[in-house]
């Protein structure tokens, strides 16, 4: 605080000094601010899963975090300065990498890419988010980047894909199944009610068979579970003795083996053992 002086450049040499005073409580404000949003911005870059880079023109890092350091089982100074190529297992994969760095210079915007990082822990999928990192008179210096690792969705994606594909072509052979017994049972009728009732009867054993074989995941079923599910129908199990080797079938298999126990349990039905109280 300057009290005022009778002498004028007194005065003026105290207002300078309360005006500076004023310029260095402001300056060290502006620092301690500055220094708190770095201290925030370095625990958010240090806490966070994702992998966080920047690199210049030549794709050399600059910058990075421990999550992208522990994903190679690095440390800052094995590739602070270096280009990924001089430390990286995969070169494929640095090829790729400094591609889409370049082009993300080469554009002055931000890109996404899906990239292949393999680490200590094998091969793992990451999108990557690349922003062009800018000097004051904004040139083009480097790439600032952020990688979040998809590889368990990718996975899920596959394996959707994968499905999607095995439920075609399960439905195919299904539908060709069925013409197949469309045109046997059609043969084998007299009449629309025979038919009717011999088709439906045949479908109903298919859906058995497939209950069965949903329940093991689609790999397979037990000649005895298909002999049980085929005659389930017919008779009790008291009425039935099934004896044998409890050999596992492959869907196709079972399929064959459900039809041909389906036919002798109607025979059966009919003309055989099932078609009195005693059989």
């Amino acid at each position: 605080h300057w009290e005022t002086h009778s002498i004028s450049e007194f005065n003026d040499v105290g207002k300078t000094l309360m005006e500076a005073e004023g310029i260095i409580k402001d300056r060290d404000r502006a620092v301690a601010e500055l220094k708190r949003t770095s201290d925030l911005l370095q625990s958010i870059i240090t806490l966070t899963p994702d992998l966080v880079y920047v690199k210049d023109v030549d794709s050399k890092t600059i910058l990075t975090n421990p999550a992208t350091l522990r994903l190679y089982g690095k440390t800052l100074d094995d590739v602070k300065g270096r280009g990924a190529i001089d430390w990286h297992p995969n070169l494929e994969e640095v090829e790729r990498i400094v591609e889409n760095d370049r082009l993300v210079m080469a554009r002055g915007e931000s890109m996404q890419f899906e990239e292949a990082f393999t680490g200590i822990d094998g091969r793992r999928v990451f999108l990557s988010t690349k922003t062009p990192l800018l000097d004051q008179s904004g040139q083009v210096i480097g790439v600032v980047g952020v990688s979040t690792d998809v590889t368990d969705r990718e996975k899920r994606a596959q394996h959707v894909e994968f499905i999607m594909r095995e439920l075609s072509h399960r439905s195919k052979n299904l539908l060709t199944v069925i013409q197949s017994i469309a045109r046997q049972t059609a043969k084998q009728s007299l009449s629309f009610d025979e038919f009717q009732h011999s088709f439906d009867s045949r479908l109903q054993s298919l859906a058995a068979l497939h209950d069965l074989l949903i329940e093991h995941n689609w790999e397979g079923a037990s000649i005895a579970e298909v002999v049980q599910s085929q005659l389930k129908p017919f008779a009790n199990r008291d009425r039935v003795d099934a004896e044998g080797a409890d050999v596992f079938l492959k869907p196709d298999v079972a399929q064959m083996f459900a039809m041909a126990f389906h036919e002798l349990a109607t025979n059966a039905t009919k003309y055989g053992a099932l078609s009195s109280e005693g059989g």
